[in-house]
């Protein structure tokens, strides 16, 4: 293995390891709340899980094309790093609306049940007190 490609697999893998890890402890705030914390932290694993998945994809995609990138002129490791970057930005980014959707979902769910479970004429400060 060469330099560059020891440099490529340590940055990207780096880079992958921790925008996951920025997604579990997002679910972890998120699971702080009685309501929806099950749903953050059971969304935030299955959404980490497919973010590395994806990542590792993608990671592996770039560097299957070092041969051709060899041949040019080009800044090896800037030109594999920039794609790798952009694709893992994305993810992420879709990944945390995913997150954030799967959260939403979850708080909805709970305030729809608490309104089923109210006696009727029960102001919402008298569950609160209850």
């Amino acid at each position: 293995m060469t330099l560059f490609e020891i440099l490529y697999f340590s940055l990207v893998f780096t880079g992958l390891g921790l925008l996951c890890l920025i997604v579990w402890k997002v679910g972890e705030a998120m699971a702080d709340c009685p309501a929806t914390g099950r749903a953050a932290r059971a969304g935030a694993l299955t959404i980490m899980t497919g973010f590395a998945a994806l990542g590792f994809g993608v990671i592996s995609l770039i560097a299957a094309i070092f041969p051709l990138l060899q041949e040019g002129n080009l800044s090896l490791l800037y030109t594999a790093l920039g794609p790798a970057a952009i694709a893992l930005g994305i993810g992420f980014t879709f990944a945390a609306g995913q997150l954030r959707a799967v959260v939403r979902d979850a708080a909805t769910r709970a305030a729809h049940v608490t309104r089923q479970t109210a006696a009727p004429g029960t102001t919402g400060t008298d569950q609160a007190t209850a």
